[in-house]
């Protein structure tokens, strides 16, 4: 894991080449599991409503919310270990 000068956590080592970006801030704050359930719930839960009450456009872009949560929360998060932080500040 490399820390970008602008704050942004690029994850290209361990995601086998695929480069995501994510604010640090961002990273440590969906490190619980139950935060990034919680977070992509919330988005299906509003998906199903727009959809429910007949509002395609809102559905849509619910609909990518939940697309996003998935691919940043679940598919590509890395989780940090007590030894990353360690190693990165080493090699700066």
């Amino acid at each position: 894991m490399k820390l970008h000068p602008m704050g942004f956590i690029m994850a290209t080592d361990v995601n086998q080449g695929r480069v995501g970006f994510m604010r640090e801030t961002d990273l440590v704050f969906f490190q619980p599991l139950w935060r990034r359930v919680a977070a992509t719930v919330f988005c299906v839960l509003w998906s199903v409503f727009e959809w429910a009450t007949n509002s395609p456009f809102w559905g849509m872009v619910s609909l990518g919310f939940v697309i996003y949560c998935y691919w940043m929360l679940f598919h590509t998060f890395e989780e940090i270990k007590p030894g990353d932080k360690a190693q990165d500040q080493n090699k700066s």
